[in-house]
């Protein structure tokens, strides 16, 4: 998608012929232990066969098994909705909600594409901030105006930084030291406070943070020596 930001820097070629195949590939994968798998790039979907076909062999030989792909969506079919679906394969498409046009190549695939994406059972999005986009209320209130309209669950909206790994993305990108960026997080907070008091887990503030909220909670019960059974995800 060429995206503005991308730290990648180059174009790379696939060369699909260099892969290991599926079947020597998930011999590193044990049997019967949680662990979780996230599928990613580049775009992951661009050896989609590949994908779906390491997620059956170690569903196969592994049920407790998880499954994620995050995805620029560009790819995704009717089709491929409903083997997703059936793989029980979360699905997090990277997508900047009101900057969508501006940092990802002008292509907006909740515009082109939205009722084939609204049927995946799994569903967030992730958006990377930029000068262009980092009002989380806005980001939320884009994506919730995409849930009204194809009458979906609530999902996931997750906010991302910018990484500069090969120090070529244009500094003026960047949100540090902006204060209307530090005003807006008070705001934000001060909403997850709300929702915390109020028992609402179902809000955008709430879903955002839910994954640390849990990870110190564990860390905490593990400092005082008691041992949770939990996946070992990353929070996002």
């Amino acid at each position: 998608m060429n995206c503005i930001y991308c730290y990648q820097g180059v174009k790379y070629d696939i060369v699909k012929e260099s892969y290991m195949s599926p079947e020597e590939f998930c011999k590193f994968f044990p049997e019967n232990k949680l662990y979780h798998i996230v599928y990613f790039g580049g775009e992951p979907f661009l050896s989609y066969d590949y994908l779906i076909k390491m997620t059956d062999i170690i569903k196969k030989k592994n049920p407790l098994a998880k499954f994620s792909v995050v995805t620029n969506g560009s790819l995704i079919t009717e089709e491929r909705v409903k083997e997703l679906n059936e793989r029980d394969i979360r699905v997090t498409i990277s997508h900047d909600a009101v900057s969508q046009k501006i940092t990802r190549n002008k292509v907006d695939i909740l515009e082109t594409n939205g009722e084939t994406i609204s049927k995946i059972k799994k569903l967030g999005f992730i958006s990377t901030l930029t000068k262009y986009n980092y009002d989380y209320f806005k980001n939320w209130e884009y994506f919730e105006n995409f849930r009204n309209k194809y009458n979906i669950d609530r999902p996931t909206v997750t906010h991302a930084g910018v990484r500069d790994l090969l120090n070529n993305i244009s500094d003026d990108l960047f949100i540090y030291n902006n204060k209307e960026y530090e005003e807006m997080l008070d705001k934000v907070f001060e909403q997850l406070k709300n929702d915390i008091l109020s028992n609402n887990t179902n809000s955008y503030a709430f879903k955002a943070f839910s994954k640390i909220f849990t990870r110190l909670y564990y860390e905490c019960m593990l400092g005082q020596g008691v041992t949770p059974c939990y996946s070992n995800e990353s929070v996002l």
